[in-house]
């Protein structure tokens, strides 16, 4: 396998929080047929990526037991594994933090089309539904219909060569944000450094209060 970083590492990384958000989106979270085709089309679409990077560089994502254990229960339809997914998910929010990196995927939050409590009680309504969420579908109809064009003919080009750039300001917008933040960081330990000393000084001059 090449060793160099993952060509589709931002990817990867993105369905992996785009799965947590959606698993932690439903309270409770128990198995439902239409939900679980939803979360396999979302499959299906990572492992296309995945075996094309396969294919192409001889590349693999980085190991996940999380995935596995997601691919295992929705690839054999456990309804029984659906709680262990949920535990999966809390461990993995609580290792990699609230705060998630921009999606890059361009894929639509399918989840917040539903209530988070549509799983209790009688799920009639929620099967009759026209919304079924198909995540190949959705990038073939978000794309562009056609195939072969030239990068800058109107209008699925352009707006291609717009989405490519959106994508590019957003991750240097991110970039700067965790340089910012880091700067944050280092002046408010500064300042509680020189806080202490303030009140290490006052104590040496014997006075009480502290500043």
């Amino acid at each position: 396998m090449n060793s160099a970083r993952y060509i589709h590492q931002d990817f990867w990384d993105s369905m992996h929080d785009r799965i947590v958000t959606a698993v932690m989106y439903f309270e409770p979270f128990v198995y439902d047929p239409e939900i679980a085709a939803a979360f396999r089309s979302e499959l299906f679409l990572l492992r296309a990526v995945v075996g094309e990077a396969r294919l192409q560089f001889g590349q693999l994502p980085p190991a996940s037991p999380f995935m596995r254990l997601f691919q295992r229960v929705i690839i054999e339809d456990q309804s029984g594994g659906w709680s262990e997914l949920r535990g999966a998910a809390t461990s993995y929010m609580a290792d990699h933090g609230p705060d998630a990196p921009p999606d890059r995927t361009q894929l639509a939050k399918w989840w917040e089309a539903y209530g988070s409590d549509c799983l209790v009680g009688d799920r009639a309504a929620l099967h009759q539904r026209e919304f079924k969420w198909r995540a190949a579908e959705f990038v073939v109809q978000a794309s562009g219909r056609e195939l072969g064009i030239p990068a800058n003919s109107p209008p699925e080009g352009n707006l291609a060569a717009f989405l490519a750039d959106i994508y590019m300001i957003d991750s240097r917008v991110f970039a700067l944000q965790k340089h910012h933040a880091a700067q944050l960081l280092e002046l408010s330990t500064l300042e509680r450094m020189l806080a202490d000393d303030l009140v290490q000084y006052a104590k040496d001059m014997g006075r009480d209060e502290v500043l």
